[in-house]
């Protein structure tokens, strides 16, 4: 519905009134993303557009917490009357797809969407395959230094980045400001203050320029703040990951699960704490076998599981239970799903 993208598979739906309820009585199922706020498609759950459209399925997938798009300016029963609506639009939902256990907890027990599957987020392997980029050169990679990358939005109230400059800070007190290179994709304000020669800031990089970047990194970090990150799941992590890094975190609970199957729960770092997360990556700079051995650890587990073709997978056949149980005189009998 949103013409947000130039990819030249999506088909957008017409404006015109008439010409789009045609094509939604055609529609099996209506899927809408959610990154917080209620959008205008949420309303298709409710009776009067399920009897229009011919009863499609009704999917919300949630890909991060919903109570974070509530403006601060907003009063608390302001916020309670949003949340009120998302409760009323989601009793009706036909299934919601969440990325993170925590998620899925919390829309069952705060917007009343019973039915939920619990789908994290992967990477493409055959994107982020870092042997298709072994000869590429990039500007202030030196494949000689450990390279430990960051990736995301300082701005974003999730994100530590002032924890990411103490760790350079005390890594170079110790010796290590020519032996690591630490690069930062995304966006971040440059006014801070005596930032480390050895942080490169490279900006935003369109994603499908990523790989190339990946491919030279040792360490992929990410950095949390408590709370509403708890309940995502980070894209970052699988793209680390694909491309064969190690990673370094601090506390979050999908990191700590996916890390774990890789023996690797031991590079979890409490919030915050700059020593720790500096310990850690001293050590993987003087493991170098243990830094290729969860690379490749790290790759088969997205290659066998993390990936989305799998998300893709799993989403689809629930959706289709979803439809072999329906029935009623609803549903259409032509349906093309």
């Amino acid at each position: 519905m949103n013409q947000a993208t130039d990819h030249p598979g999506i088909q957008y739906i017409p404006s015109d009134r008439l010409q789009r309820l045609k094509l939604f009585r055609k529609m099996d199922v209506i899927y809408v993303r959610l990154q917080g706020k209620i959008t205008g498609a949420c309303k298709y759950t409710t009776l009067p557009y399920r009897l229009l459209f011919g009863n499609p399925i009704n999917v919300w997938e949630f890909n991060t917490y919903p109570i974070l798009s509530f403006s601060k300016k907003l009063t608390e029963a302001q916020k309670q009357q949003k949340l009120n609506r998302f409760r009323e639009l989601g009793r009706h939902c036909d299934l919601a797809v969440c990325v993170s256990e925590k998620l899925s907890e919390f829309v069952q027990e705060h917007l009343s969407i019973k039915n939920t599957i619990v789908i994290p987020n992967g990477s493409d392997p055959v994107l982020f395959d870092p042997d298709l980029y072994k000869n590429s050169v990039l500007e202030n990679v030196n494949s000689e230094q450990f390279n430990v990358l960051w990736m995301g939005s300082a701005e974003l109230s999730w994100n530590d980045f002032d924890q990411l400059v103490n760790v350079v800070r005390i890594l170079n007190k110790r010796g290590y400001e020519k032996h690591i290179a630490f690069h930062v994709i995304g966006s971040i304000d440059l006014d801070i203050k005596d930032i480390p020669p050895n942080i490169f800031c490279h900006g935003k990089i369109q994603y499908e320029n990523l790989p190339q970047w990946l491919a030279k990194m040792d360490l992929g970090l990410i950095v949390y703040k408590p709370g509403s990150a708890d309940y995502n799941s980070p894209l970052k992590l699988f793209d680390y990951l694909s491309s064969e890094m190690a990673v370094v975190s601090n506390e979050q609970p999908q990191v700590r699960e996916v890390l774990s199957k890789i023996n690797a729960e031991d590079l979890i770092c409490a919030y915050g704490d700059s020593e720790e997360m500096a310990n850690k990556i001293e050590s993987l700079v003087n493991q170098p076998e243990r830094v290729r051995r969860l690379g490749d650890q790290g790759r088969k587990l997205v290659i066998n599981y993390y990936n989305w073709e799998r998300a893709v997978r799993k989403t689809y056949d629930q959706i289709l239970e979803i439809k072999n149980n329906q029935g009623g005189f609803l549903w259409k009998t032509n349906s093309n799903l």
